[in-house]
């Protein structure tokens, strides 16, 4: 004989189906000689994703027919599982399908909160139900509210969303609320009574008595009177100051006038708070107003008031410069908040490697003293320097900073190179700009110079003044030459044709002329070196004495540029 599990029950049947419960039936399986201590009863509810089974009860393995405990309006298939002492069988083909009875819903609406998003309505919002907790089709919900303090009835409504709104309520009202899910089956449980508050609205009023007190250099205390809870028109959040640094008692350092903020939570019937973050030596200017959870009231009067001297800030730009191959020289600027007024600055130094005991060493400088130029022992000596400047207050913040170690390349970056210094090219720049004019004018000079000079705006014409005189020459006396820019091509045209040209003239006019001509008619006596310019006694021509007929218009390309300009 051979004991084994034993093999799955069958013939699965469910009967008597109420809202909650069911009754399965089995026929149980061979026991294959070791007896079924008990049954495993499984289910399977998942209506998107079946196959996911899970464990419903156990039940003594005597039994054929049990009551199962299910959950209204949900839909269900069951197996079993027949176990003995060597183990488990194989599950059971599973019932067939069924849905339990609706029923009212038994799970109260949880996170029930009222909450005014507009001066004069309220936000009813709560977490919705999940579908296995419907119990029932068409589920809804349904809310009660009603003033807080007050005998009216309860109003309500039914809606399918998570969140109600109430409107036309009075501005910042307590509520008292409730809500309960509801299907075709019922009503189910209400929920815990909340209190909710409808919209909140500005403030109308500002915090009154602004003062200040026990002002500090870097902080101030501040005092005022509450505003009233009617005045508030919503749930106090906060007391706001806001403020900014109008200037500085130093009346040539620039400041920053951008508007600063401070909340105190504080609701004692006398509020104060200390406000931090401020700068030494300044003028500062503040105001402050009250706050709801939507709203900044109306701001409190301004008031004014000064910080006292502090300590400064460290100097800024400090340098470390090996100029010299045996001196060190440190230079430093003014603190950027000097806090006060700056009544020197400290020096302190000493060698990087002390070995030799050196102490440390202090210089004190007045204000106007801004750097500080040290001999070391030899080249490669290294010094670490500290600098602080000071007020009538104290002495400030600390720089410090250590020399670098010697190098021929540091000593190159140490000397000024004067041609990367900005007024350098600045010189340069203005020296080829001054020489480049100078350029332009000698071309335009040496331009006008050319061989046709045309007096600007002055008309010159040619004209004749007497016939041919007795030695066969004319006489022409200078009367007008027209010099216009642009000379129309038309005249140019009838010019040519109806005149010889200047070239025509000059050739018949040196060949007309002879050495008889400039002499009394007799031989002309030549110089020592042959050149007889200069003996003419006759009449000389020149072209500026013939006769064109009418007016002569000399042009040149020089004309017309310098008519343009």
């Amino acid at each position: 004989m051979v004991m084994d599990r034993p093999d799955p029950p069958t013939n699965l049947e469910l009967s008597d189906p109420y809202e909650r419960t069911v009754r399965l039936s089995w026929a149980p399986g061979d026991s294959n000689h070791n007896p079924i201590t008990e049954y495993l009863v499984q289910f399977d509810d998942d209506d998107w994703l079946p196959g996911k089974w899970r464990n419903l009860s156990t039940y003594p393995g005597n039994l054929n027919s049990v009551i199962l405990h299910l959950t209204p309006f949900t839909y269900y298939e069951f197996r079993l599982v027949a176990i003995n002492e060597i183990g488990m069988s194989r599950p059971s083909r599973p019932s067939t399908r069924f849905q339990s009875s609706g029923a009212p819903p038994d799970i109260v609406p949880k996170n029930v909160k009222g909450v005014g998003t507009w001066r004069n309505n309220m936000e009813i919002s709560w977490e919705s139900l999940s579908y296995r907790d419907w119990n029932g089709p068409h589920l809804k919900y349904l809310v009660w509210w009603r003033r807080r303090d007050s005998r009216e009835e309860w109003k309500n409504a039914t809606t399918k969303w998570v969140r109600y709104y109430i409107y036309d309520a009075d501005t910042f009202t307590p509520y008292e609320i409730k809500v309960q899910a509801v299907n075709d089956f019922g009503l189910g449980p209400e929920s815990p009574v909340v209190t909710g508050y409808s919209g909140e609205d500005r403030p109308l009023t500002a915090p009154l008595n602004l003062r200040v007190s026990d002002i500090e250099s870097t902080q101030v205390t501040l005092h005022w009177d509450s505003v009233t809870r009617g005045d508030m028109q919503g749930e106090l959040k906060e007391y706001k100051a806001y403020f900014w640094r109008d200037s500085s008692q130093l009346r040539w350092q620039r400041v920053n006038r951008g508007m600063e903020s401070r909340s105190f939570l504080v609701n004692d019937p006398e509020p104060s708070g200390v406000l931090t973050g401020l700068l030494p030596y300044s003028n500062y200017k503040l105001y402050i107003v009250v706050a709801n959870n939507r709203y900044e009231g109306p701001p409190s009067n301004n008031i004014h008031f000064s910080t006292p001297e502090g300590v400064p800030s460290t100097p800024t730009s400090f340098r470390i410069q090996q100029r010299h191959l045996d001196s060190i020289y440190v230079d430093w600027d003014l603190p950027a908040e000097p806090n006060g007024i700056i009544t020197g600055y400290v020096l302190k130094y000493q060698t990087v490697n002390a070995s030799r005991g050196e102490e440390e060493r202090v210089e004190e400088f007045t204000p106007n003293i801004t750097s500080f130029s040290l001999r070391r022992y030899d080249r490669y000596t290294r010094y670490r320097f500290s600098v602080a400047a000071q007020t009538r207050l104290g002495i400030g913040d600390w720089h410090t900073e250590e020399s670098l170690h010697y190098t021929t390349e540091i000593y190159a970056q140490d000397q000024v190179d004067i041609t990367t210094q900005g007024w350098f090219i600045g010189i340069m720049c203005a020296v080829a700009l001054i020489v480049l004019i100078l350029l332009i004018v000698c071309f335009i000079k040496r331009s006008r110079g050319g061989k046709y000079p045309v007096r600007e705006k002055k008309d010159i014409s040619l004209e004749p003044v007497d016939d041919k005189d007795q030695e066969g020459s004319f006489d022409y006396r200078i009367a007008r030459i027209s010099t216009l820019p642009y000379p129309r091509r038309e005249e140019e045209r009838g010019l040519q044709r109806g005149q010889p040209s200047i070239e025509a003239i000059m050739k018949r006019s040196d060949s007309d002329d002879s050495l008889v001509e400039y002499g009394d008619g007799g031989e002309i006596q030549f110089d020592e070196d042959g050149s007889f310019i200069g003996q003419y006694t006759g009449t000389r021509r020149d072209v500026r004495e013939l006769d064109f007929g009418g007016s002569l218009e000399l042009h040149s390309p020089m004309n017309t540029i310098y008519s343009l300009a």
